[in-house]
């Protein structure tokens, strides 16, 4: 199962270059080269270096997870669905909404996490937007579908009775539909169908705070 966010990785991949150091050697070697005349900048005292902060991220933007709840697809006939649970959690300009649920039947379980991770999110700063992965080995297979236009990526594991359904929407949304002690993934999938893009993305344009 594709993992969720973690706050920690995401700030070690947009903070990274979020502050530039000069030293006072870098400094005096800029002032060396400048032609006579002109104004040097001012040495750094010893042992000061000069900082310059980069321009600051502004606080993400997400929608709030109870609006997320009304995307959540029905429970499949026969399955017993828990009561879906919800939360946004922030920290500094970063932001996660999420909602979880669980559905059961017999000895199959279906776990369902749909996440608008936020306008300040790895997936925004990629140069490609994200693609499903396509492989075979073995007794593991993903191979991209379509749900209705939205790619998707379905992981079957056949030995293991396990299968996913992921995708990332519009570089925020990112969905986990994943089935224990099945090796069909035709409910999951149908599950996934559910789920009304262009509305979501209505809602990320127009309830994102």
């Amino acid at each position: 199962m594709k993992k969720s966010l973690v706050f920690a990785l995401v700030i070690g991949l947009c903070l990274g270059g979020l502050v530039c150091c000069r030293t006072a050697g870098s400094a005096t070697e800029e002032s060396a080269t400048e032609p006579e005349g002109s104004a040097a900048e001012p040495a750094p005292k010893p042992g000061e270096s000069l900082v310059v902060p980069a321009k600051m991220l502004a606080k993400a933007k997400v929608v709030d997870w109870q609006d997320l709840l009304k995307f959540l697809p029905k429970a499949p006939a026969g399955w017993r669905a828990t009561k879906p649970t919800g939360k946004v959690q922030r920290m500094g300009p970063f932001a996660v909404s999420q909602v979880k649920q669980t559905l059961q039947r017999g000895g199959q379980r279906i776990d369902l996490i749909l996440e608008d991770l936020g306008s300040n999110n790895p997936y925004m700063f990629r140069k490609e937007a994200w693609k499903p992965l396509e492989r075979k080995k073995e007794d593991v297979e993903s191979k991209k579908i379509m749900l209705g236009k939205v790619p998707a990526e379905l992981t079957v594991r056949k030995k293991e009775r396990r299968c996913l359904v992921f995708l990332v929407f519009e570089k925020r949304i990112q969905l986990n539909v994943s089935g224990t002690g099945m090796s069909d993934p035709k409910v999951l999938v149908d599950m996934a169908k559910q789920i009304d893009f262009a509305k979501l993305k209505k809602a990320l344009e127009e309830k994102s705070k």
